[in-house]
């Protein structure tokens, strides 16, 4: 019986404040967007920053040598912090689970910038615990972190629950006895909290949505594609084009029909490049949400297009039918409106 979610704070609890200040970092110093942040999210982890073992300036002076960025830590810092918005649903979501007597938790892989986002909004008031690997002294990226914080809450493994929107987290998790689903959106994950925890009990979530993770060697199942990054990303971003009154209906047919190529395609990609498939999942739905929006942005669009379309430098020679229906979508977005 699940006694405890955990939820991951960055992509689940907050809008990712580490991609989205990152690419606004590269987008200041004229670099591409996405191996900009390749490069400064291994950097995070190699330098020990993020296990709490090496300051932050040897972080920023480790990414200004490999990048040759701009800026002082202070600033830098505050690129990425200010983009931790949180998402008000996720905190009704964990205040209500607790009402139902289990334990939220988040577990996050985080530096001491999650103190900072914690002083200026308190949302750890939301829940039981905070686990952040930076005092934790060990990552998400090692499975036996999952063995610790099962034995700090007093819990066996079968009896938590976690969310996190990085699939490879999620499998790790189940790995080691959790229960893991891989976040999409709000939305989605709303709509199978509502219908079967709030409802239903916990052990129906569970049934339901981590049919797609097994236990070893980081296996995930097809037969359910409810816990799927991509699934969901792409299922969000057909309901947003069903939903736009302003899109034009020619455009509304061809981004449909694009998005079915790029499911076909992109579940395939991901067996093998599964982070390369979810920065393709993330810079799509972003750019989608930014030629949308009512009072378009430009910048920002033109930001998003730049991301999305650097997500697939590279594979142009091995998946040339993704480079081609990526390029398409970012073709019929920036077109939109003109």
């Amino acid at each position: 019986m699940i006694r405890v979610v955990a939820f991951d704070f960055g992509g689940v609890v907050a809008e990712e404040g580490f991609r989205g200040g990152l690419t606004a970092i590269a987008a200041k110093n004229g670099l591409d967007p996405g191996r900009f942040f390749e490069v400064a999210r291994e950097l995070i982890y190699e330098t020990g920053y993020v296990t709490g073992r090496a300051p932050e300036s040897a972080y920023w002076d480790a990414v200004r040598r490999a990048t040759g960025i701009r800026g002082d830590d202070a600033h830098l810092a505050e690129e990425i912090v200010s983009r931790f918005v949180l998402r008000p649903a996720m905190l009704d979501y964990a205040d209500r689970l607790r009402s139902r007597g289990l334990a939220a938790v988040v577990l996050s892989d985080q530096t001491d910038w999650l103190d900072r986002v914690d002083a200026q909004t308190r949302f750890s008031a939301h829940f039981d615990r905070v686990f952040n690997s930076f005092y934790l002294k060990k990552s998400k990226r090692e499975p036996t972190l999952f063995d610790d914080v099962a034995g700090l809450l007093g819990r066996q493994p079968a009896e938590i629950f976690f969310v996190d929107d990085d699939r490879g987290n999620a499998a790790r998790a189940a790995g080691r006895g959790w229960n893991a689903m891989a976040f999409g959106d709000v939305e989605t994950f709303g709509r199978a909290l509502a219908r079967l925890v709030l409802q239903k009990g916990v052990a129906a979530l569970v049934g339901a949505v981590s049919a797609g993770v097994e236990g070893a060697e980081n296996r995930w199942g097809s037969s359910d594609k409810e816990g799927f990054v991509i699934h969901d990303t792409i299922e969000s971003m057909e309901e947003k084009i069903a939903a736009a009154r302003s899109m034009r209906d020619g455009d509304r047919r061809e981004l449909l029909k694009l998005l079915k190529t790029l499911e076909k395609e992109i579940n395939a990609f991901e067996k093998t490049h599964p982070e390369q498939a979810e920065s393709i999942g993330h810079f799509a739905r972003t750019s989608l949400h930014e030629a949308t929006k009512a009072q378009k942005d430009e910048q920002l669009l033109d930001l998003s297009l730049k991301g999305l379309r650097s997500s697939i430098s590279g594979f142009e020679g091995t998946h040339e039918r993704l480079v081609g229906t990526v390029n398409s979508i970012a073709l019929v977005l920036s077109n939109m409106g003109l």
